[in-house]
This record gives C-alpha cells, structure tokens and sequence, in this order.
C-alpha cells in the first residue's frame, strides 16, 4: 500500500493563514461580486487550504520547483485554468454565472500564486 508522509513546515503554515486571510479579503460584505463570509465555512476552507499546500509542495519538489515570481505565476496561471476547465461546463450558464465564475478562477490564481509565493520565500525556515 502507498504510504503518505507528511511534514509541515513554516513556510506551510505561513502559506494556509496567508491564504485564508486573502480570502477572507476577497470575500467581505463589500465585494462587488456579493459574496461574504457567511457563504465560507471556515473549517472546510482551512481543510481546503491544507490540501492545496501539501499538494502544491508535492509539485514543487517532484515536477516543478518555481524559483522566482515569474514562474510562480505561470504555474498559478496553469492550475488556475486547469479549475476552469474542470468546473466552467457545470457552473456558467449565463453571462452573469460567467462573470462570477470569473472571479472565482481569480481567487484560485490569487491563492495559488500567494502559496508558491510564501512556499519559496519562507522554505528555510
């Protein structure tokens, strides 16, 4: 059987709060897209987030390790289409849905991006 190991870090741990607070941010009552936190719950997000960290550091140390911002960006920006490819045909029925489907896929960026980010710059620590 396969047998996963896991090792948290600093940098891990800097990456799910950094995440969640931009998150947090992007979902206040004042956002143009209506959203607020009453529509995240917290604990699934900060599960969420744990995930995504431990999946992306498997891609870092196996298939691509981004050293600088540019190519963190461009990894962000293939997993952030690779979300809308998968999720775009059962969510967009609209241009409305589209529009707010948008913005989604731009949360997905952002966090990506923010997580390699702090993942690279915090990983001696």
């Amino acid at each position: 059987m396969a047998e996963v190991r896991v090792k948290v870090n600093i940098a891990m741990v800097l990456a799910i709060l950094a995440a969640e607070v931009l998150s947090v941010v992007m979902y206040t009552h004042y956002s143009p897209w209506y959203h607020s936190l009453g529509h995240r719950n917290i604990i699934a997000a900060i599960v969420a987030d744990c995930v995504l960290v431990y999946i992306l550091k498997l891609i870092k140390e196996n298939f691509w390790d981004p050293k600088d911002w540019e190519d963190t960006a461009i990894l962000s920006m293939w997993l952030a289409l690779l979300y809308l490819g998968y999720q775009m045909p059962h969510v967009v029925h609209s241009t409305h849905s589209f529009t707010y489907f948008f913005v989604h896929v731009v949360h997905k960026f952002v966090i990506t991006f923010v997580m390699l980010f702090i993942m690279e710059r915090f990983k001696r620590y």
